[in-house]
């Protein structure tokens, strides 16, 4: 179910209240992917969280890359905090990252920044080892990890210098979402791309019509937050957001 996407939230209820008192039983496998589940549904449980946390705590050595990657994607989407299996997680990951597919150790980047859980040695030990692998990253990976480290607030000019090299010529790759991400994560970084912002305005031009009116206005926004000039993206965006300003919420 939530792979597919289908919404059951009284299946979800169901399994949460049959799983809890019986998670014991569950190995580091099967408590990974439930959490997983749980959080790719939607479904808000947090006591149910709270005991995949118990019982996982004893069981990380036995967990894989995927495990440990989809437990701390899990957690961090959720909104559930587990200070003490975030930061046992970071000691069983450490030693571990050469096992970590890019897409695993973006994931594991993007899901402590997301969760206010920041130990530099984890994310120096991401960014040495992400480092020589970046040709891996699909865009969606480049995207989190730029975000991860910009949310963060390191400093990685030589990892950010290496993304932008294996972004530019790629950016044709990325969805809105993820442009608009890139935008504002090198806007609030230390690190400046000219360059980037270039390709950026260039790539935005040729697709502003697909973009959604937020994502208009975080380039924008990045564009002005990093005192890049481009006043042709700046007039289409204009153009393009006037007639849709109905679709901002009033939040």
């Amino acid at each position: 179910f939530a792979t597919a996407g289908v919404p059951a939230p009284e299946l979800f209820s169901a399994i949460a209240t049959e799983a809890l008192p019986r998670l014991g039983e569950f190995n580091s496998h099967q408590l990974s992917s439930i959490a997983w589940a749980f959080a790719k549904s939607g479904k808000v449980a947090p006591e149910f969280f709270e005991g995949i946390a118990a019982a996982a705590l004893s069981r990380l050595h036995q967990t894989n890359s995927l495990g440990l990657a989809n437990l701390a994607w899990a957690f961090a989407t959720a909104g559930v905090k587990a200070p003490n299996l975030f930061k046992a997680m970071a000691a069983e990951v450490l030693p571990r990252l050469d096992e970590f597919s890019s897409h695993q150790l973006a994931n594991v980047a993007w899901a402590y920044s997301k969760a206010g859980e920041y130990p530099p040695e984890l994310f120096d030990a991401i960014t040495a080892v992400s480092l020589p692998r970046l040709g891996e990253f699909n865009s969606m990976g480049l995207a989190n990890m730029v975000w991860a480290i910009s949310a963060a607030g390191l400093e990685a000019p030589k990892l950010f210098d290496a993304i932008v090299d294996e972004a530019v010529p790629r950016l044709g790759e990325f969805n809105p979402h993820q442009i608009a991400v890139m935008a504002r994560a090198f806007a609030t970084s230390t690190f400046n791309s000219q360059r980037l912002f270039d390709a950026i305005a260039t790539e935005v031009l040729l697709r502003v019509d697909v973009f959604s009116a937020q994502q208009l206005a975080t380039t924008a926004w990045a564009f002005t937050k990093a005192r890049v000039k481009a006043p042709k993206l700046f007039d289409a965006i204009a153009d393009e957001i006037l007639p849709r300003l109905g679709e901002f919420s009033s939040q």
